[in-house]
Formats: C-alpha cells, sequence, structure tokens
C-alpha cells in the first residue's frame, strides 16, 4: 500500500482525503520495497542468503490468539467431496483423491508447534533444487517465528498438505510469515497461516508489514490458503530488489480474516487474478490496488472477481493514483453484512490518471450512504449492473473522468444513479 492509513473519517465523500497520514511517507515507500533494511527492522530482519533467508529475531512477548466470532469459516478452504462421482452408481462412494506427492519435510523438524523452526525450514529450502514440491506433514503445526524467506529461487511448490504455520509471539513490523523475493513460477498451496496479531480488523501504522505472505519481484500462485490474525495484509504483492521488477500471480480459494491493514494489496503489479476468495474483519481495504510513488510502481491487468467479502474499515475495494494504474476490473463480487464502498481516487492530488476500469456486477445486501461509488481522474470507466442498497443519496460520483459509462445498476433507497463533474475528455 503506497500511502499508509491512520484514522478512518466516517463521513464525507471522499473517504481518503480525510484521514490522518504518516508524513515520513519516502521512508514508508523505502520499506515497503526494502524491509532488510536496519532502518525498517522494528524487531526483527530478515537475513539475505542466494536461495533463502535466517529468521528474524522474535519478540519474547506472547499474544493471546482472539476468539471473537466471524462471518466467514474458520476451517480449512478445502474441502472432502462429498457427492457422487460421475459414472459411478447413486450408491458408490467417491474416488478417494491421490496422496500429495514431493520430498517430504525432514523427520527431524519438530511439527507439533512445540518451538520454532523456522531456521530449519529455512535449512531444507536451502537444500532443494529449483522445480520441487516441498511436502509438509498432513494436518501439521509449524512455528514461525521468524520469516520464511526465499530469494531468487524457480518453480518451488509449497504443499502445506492441510498444516498450519503458526506464530505465537508477539507481531513485529516487517516480520512477514511467507515472504518471497525476484522469484518465479512459486506455488503456495493447501495450508494455513496463523498469525498473532490481536486486534483484527483495526489498523496499526507500526505493524502494518507483517504480512501473511509478502511477494516482491515474484510470480506466485496462491490457492486454497487460510491466513488470519497478520498485522499486515494476507497477501501482498509489491516490487522487486534486484531490478524494477513487478510481481504477479493469483489468489484463488482461499480465506482472509481478521488483519491488520489490508485483505489483498497490489503495490506493484501486472497480470494478477483475486477470485473466489472469501475476506472478512479487514482493517483498512478488503482489496487494495495502491502503488508507491516512483519509478516501477504500479499496476496492469488486475482482476477482482467473484469474492465474498464481509466486514471492512474502508473500502471494499481501492484504486490509489499514486502511480500508472491500468485494465483494472471489480466484478462479480458479493458483500455481506457491510454496504458495497469503492473508491477510484487520488488522495495526494497526483497527475496520474487510471485507464480503464471496470465495475460490474457487485451484489451487496446491506444499504451503503452515498456515495456506495466514488471515481476520480479515469480514462474509460464503466460502471454496469450492480446491485447496491442505498440509504439515501446517489449512487456514484464520478469526476474529472472521460469515457465515462454507467448503466443498468440497481440503487434501492437511492435517489440518482450517478452524478458527473467536471468532464475531462
Amino acid at each position: 500500500m503506497g500511502s499508509a492509513v491512520a484514522t478512518l473519517l466516517v463521513l464525507g465523500a471522499t473517504a481518503y482525503a480525510g484521514i490522518a497520514r504518516p508524513t515520513a511517507s519516502a521512508a514508508k515507500d523505502v520499506c515497503d520495497r526494502r524491509p532488510d533494511l536496519t532502518k525498517c527492522a522494528d524487531a526483527a530482519r530478515p537475513t539475505a542468503t542466494p536461495t533463502g533467508s535466517a529468521s528474524a529475531t522474535a519478540s519474547p512477548t506472547s499474544t493471546p490468539m482472539p476468539t471473537a466470532g466471524s462471518l466467514l469459516p474458520t476451517g480449512s478452504p478445502t474441502a472432502s467431496p462429498t457427492g457422487t462421482a460421475i459414472g459411478s452408481s447413486p450408491g458408490a462412494s467417491p474416488a478417494p483423491s491421490p496422496a500429495p506427492t514431493g520430498v517430504p519435510v525432514p523427520a527431524g523438524i519438530a511439527a507439533d508447534c512445540s518451538t520454532d523452526v523456522t531456521a530449519a525450514l529455512l535449512s531444507w529450502f536451502r537444500s532443494v533444487p529449483n522445480g520441487t514440491t516441498l511436502l509438509f506433514g498432513a494436518g501439521r503445526c509449524y512455528r514461525i517465528e521468524g520469516t520464511l524467506e526465499i530469494r531468487g529461487r524457480t518453480g518451488l511448490v509449497f504443499d502445506g498438505n492441510g498444516s498450519t504455520f503458526r506464530s505465537t509471539t508477539a507481531p513485529a513490523d516487517q516480520r512477514a510469515v511467507w515472504r518471497a523475493i525476484d522469484s518465479t513460477g512459486l506455488v503456495f498451496r493447501n495450508m494455513t497461516i496463523t498469525g498473532s496479531y490481536a486486534s483484527g480488523g483495526t489498523f496499526t501504522a507500526s505493524l502494518q508489514h507483517a504480512h501473511g505472505i509478502d511477494l516482491r519481484g515474484t510470480s506466485a500462485q496462491v490457492s486454497a490458503v487460510s491466513i488470519s490474525d497478520v498485522a499486515g495484509d494476507c497477501v501482498y504483492f509489491g516490487l522487486g530488489y534486484s531490478a524494477a521488477i513487478r510481481s504477479s500471480g493469483a489468489v484463488t480459494g482461499s480465506t482472509c480474516r481478521r488483519t491488520g491493514r489490508n485483505g489483498i494489496a497490489v503495490s506493484a503489479g501486472d497480470d494478477i487474478r483475486i477470485t473466489g476468495n472469501r475476506l472478512d474483519a479487514i482493517g483498512l481495504n478488503a482489496t487494495d490496488i495502491e502503488p508507491n510513488q516512483g519509478a516501477g510502481w504500479g499496476s496492469r491487468r488486475v482482476v477482482v472477481d467473484s469474492n465474498t467479502i464481509g466486514r471492512y474499515k474502508l473500502y471494499a475495494y481501492a484504486l490509489v493514483l499514486n502511480a500508472p494504474l491500468s485494465e483494472q476490473s471489480f466484478t462479480g463480487n458479493r458483500i455481506q453484512g457491510q454496504g458495497l464502498r469503492i473508491g477510484l481516487v487520488d488522495p495526494g492530488r497526483t497527475s496520474y490518471r487510471a485507464a480503464g476500469v471496470t465495475i460490474s456486477g457487485n451484489v451487496s445486501d446491506t444499504a451503503q450512504w452515498a456515495p456506495a461509488v466514488e471515481a476520480t481522474s479515469i480514462d474509460g470507466l464503466t460502471i454496469a449492473s450492480n446491485a447496491v442498497p442505498m440509504s439515501g443519496g446517489t449512487m456514484a460520483t464520478v469526476t474529472d473522468s472521460c469515457r465515462v459509462s454507467v448503466s443498468g445498476n440497481s440503487y434501492p433507497g437511492g435517489t440518482a444513479q450517478v452524478a458527473v463533474s467536471s468532464p475531462s475528455c
């Protein structure tokens, strides 16, 4: 996220403009790119090696896990089949799924969360060649009090096999659970990541970089992963270290609950799909496309589609014009228990304009105060076929934009579909 946000202003059409921001934004941008710099390390700092990193030193203070309920299920995002297999008789049991294959985790690594195994797992990662599937124990628990950092690797598949990666000591800024730097073709699947952030759904600026999966200049697929209780984002797509390389990939079929900052965030990323996920109790934005300012930051071709979104603080979908943004879409998403709020905004009054933004087919079940959608400085904006209950006022406001199409939206309780001002064509 390019500009940290500290205090939500509940009223006002342009929410970002009413939020207090840290003054040291340049330092924050540096920390987003290089969390291993001394000035970015709060209590821990990853140590770089050619293919991995040593664990960070953790705070000895234990933080209790939250016990509050959630809109979303607390179990694994995957489930065993219960129907009848195609081609079988009605009474037949479904064929069992094949056992996962790969290089098994060494037997000597504790798998009951009794001790920190960060260093031991990093040593295992370094021992395998690129293109390896690393297979964890079925349904086991690995205690992570540092950061599992992968650097400069290709084609590694981390198959959690239903295991949990859990942190129990107090969170520290920049201490992500997983981090991948300048790597390609990674896969994270079939795992649960549980942090120790006890204030899920509330933003804490001093801990906002403690992500679940932190991708820097890396292409990765995240699927069937449940992430909760992290002080930063569940998944973050950012800029690489060795060159101005953006991240890419997908987050699919996963859950994200009780974060301190965003659900899924893109600061520097191209060709990213965020689909079929469930998000709830998010500290700021459920999905956040928010680059930092400077060379390399920005995004193209990011699709946010068919997700289920519960509670969030600011926006279900945010697009922040700090750098070039193009071909962005928020489509077919369902918002439950809260109104739909979308912000395509320029709080820093930059000269950037977004190109090609589509908001369509989204549905919410709760009335939203006006405007549900606020958009500025967009060239090529479509807002169509959304169902947005309103508590009054205009559903969408559009300013300083060109080639705008707003049609076919349902806004029961509202007074108008759109108000357009200062067109820029």
